[in-house]
């Protein structure tokens, strides 16, 4: 088994660290905010140093593999490569040697991102509470047009949970995370811990990829929810505060492998319909651009726009400047994410001498989004002091918030 090691804050890998865009984008983002350098607080790093136990304790047999140098050097070739396919296609064992050395890092980023947005996130559970009264009232409604007498409300409906009042405020919420798992998971379950027992939100996510997660998400979930492992040795009041990151009634979720790009209008529909939700693309949509092609992406982007209900939230997070670029035509033009996604979800007035591939053809009908938060280049450094078995590495990354209306 690997010692502890402190995490290392040396520079990134391509994988996670990309030299600045010298191509502006011809659209500015709504909003831009600068993350300044800055010391963490003692509770940022006791909330870090938990989530990286987290994961040093579900991977430490992969972390102590005799061949964890030669499974890891061959990942790392296939991403150098841009090879997503064969990086992430070469079975459960390459993923867990992935979700050991990626995952934490990004899962420490993640969680500080989703806590940045605390305000928007609690708005979608204001709207999606708003939603289910609504919907209740409505029901309640029909069933008095149907039904001469009025049934009295029965007392156990409201509580779950070990007799936990829940009200329309409390329903959950909502997440269809797109690529990868490890890291998502792990930084939903920060979010929720971030909160006070009173006002922590209850999440139910699904985990989308096309490779076999389903191992990882599951025994993540498990360590998530459980109390983590603790010497034999250690003192009554340490046994008393060692409790699980999350309670298990607080965090709900189920992994699909597929191929998000293969879904239909009814399967897609099937996922997002109903209430607002958050939607993340975590360092997947340039893969998806890269590897799938930029129309089928866009094609996906759009029918995402035409069936996303009033008020959800796109988050996207990648690699910045000309690393997150696609290759367009026969002379390979090459054209920044962010560009390609702004020009598919808050598109300029149309010009055909400048049609992209997936504009021709009307554009399907359904939300307009609005970019809230965006962040062009953002550095998340490993503070010292914090230890994990093998080292970590810093990583930059572009952040975009998008938010639905119905029009």
């Amino acid at each position: 088994m690997a010692g502890k090691k402190q995490a290392s804050s040396r520079g990134a890998s391509k994988s996670t660290s990309t030299r600045p865009s010298q191509k502006p984008g011809p659209q500015q983002p709504a909003t831009t905010t600068q993350t300044p350098e800055r010391a963490e607080s003692a509770e940022e790093l006791r909330r870090q140093q938990t989530l990286l136990d987290v994961f040093s304790n579900t991977f430490r047999d992969v972390l102590g593999a005799a061949d964890f140098s030669a499974q890891l050097q061959a990942v790392k070739t296939a991403l150098f490569n841009r090879d997503f396919e064969g990086a992430f296609a070469r079975g459960e064992a390459a993923l867990d040697v992935y979700a050991a050395r990626w995952s934490p890092t990004r899962a420490l980023c993640y969680a500080r991102v989703l806590r940045g947005l605390d305000s928007h996130l609690k708005d979608l559970a204001r709207n999606t509470s708003d939603h289910s009264s609504r919907s209740a009232v409505d029901r309640d409604a029909g069933d008095r047009d149907e039904n001469a007498e009025v049934q009295p409300e029965d007392p156990t409906t409201a509580t779950e949970h070990g007799g936990a009042e829940r009200g329309a405020e409390s329903r959950p919420l909502r997440i269809l995370a797109i690529g990868g798992a490890a890291a998502e998971i792990v930084a939903f379950a920060d979010y929720i811990s971030s909160h006070d027992n009173g006002t922590s939100p209850r999440v139910e996510v699904t985990l989308f990829d096309i490779g076999p997660w389903g191992s990882i998400v599951r025994r993540l979930h498990t360590a998530l929810t459980s109390t983590p492992p603790i010497s034999r040795y250690a003192s009554a009041s340490a046994r008393s505060a060692n409790k699980a990151l999350v309670a298990a009634e607080s965090l709900q979720s189920r992994f699909v492998q597929k191929d998000i790009l293969s879904l239909d209008e009814a399967e897609l529909s099937a996922l997002i319909s109903g209430q607002a939700m958050l939607i993340t693309l975590l360092f997947t949509l340039n893969e998806l651009y890269t590897a799938s092609g930029i129309k089928r992406t866009t094609s996906f982007l759009r029918l995402l726009s035409a069936l996303a209900p009033e008020n959800t939230l796109l988050l996207v997070i990648d690699s910045p400047g000309s690393y997150s670029e696609a290759a367009v035509g026969r002379d390979a033009k090459r054209y920044p994410m962010q560009w390609l996604l702004d020009h598919t979800l808050v598109p300029p007035a149309p010009n055909p001498r400048r049609e992209m591939p997936g504009d021709a053809g009307e554009r399907e009908p359904g939300c307009k989004w609005e970019k809230i938060e965006s962040c062009d280049s953002v550095w998340f450094r490993v503070a010292e002091g914090l230890r994990y078995p093998i080292p970590l590495e810093n990583m930059r990354y572009q952040m975009h918030l998008y938010r639905a209306s119905i029009s």
